[in-house]
């Protein structure tokens, strides 16, 4: 979601150590992964569990975090990119660094 609504409303920087990322793509984030869980409100069955959607927004904000992290580091190293897997958009740990933040929150705050 952050790509797309980067992507399409652009605005200023979130932070130069990362300098594609924009707020509108973390707040495009932000909302998709909201708007996904609100989606199963339309089933008639599925109640909203506060605790559920507090969870999510935090881990979104994690990923975006581990994201900038993993940038920063590869920044302080002079890497651009960690492979040509997906030519321009890095290797493919670029497109998952920051869900790897994710499943080590969600580990450890689910367990």
């Amino acid at each position: 979601g952050g790509y797309i609504f980067g992507k399409i409303f652009g605005g200023p920087k979130l932070i130069k150590i990362s300098p594609n990322k924009t707020w509108s793509g973390a707040f495009g984030s932000l909302f998709l992964s909201q708007f996904a869980y609100l989606i199963y409100y339309l089933d008639p069955n599925f109640k909203l569990n506060a605790y559920i959607f507090i969870f999510q927004l935090f881990l979104s904000i994690v990923g975006q975090i581990g994201d900038i992290l993993m940038s920063y580091v590869k920044r302080t190293n002079n890497i651009k990119d960690t492979s040509n897997f997906i030519p321009g958009h890095g290797g493919f740990l670029d497109r998952v660094d920051g869900l790897i933040w994710v499943f080590i929150f969600g580990y450890f705050l689910i367990t």
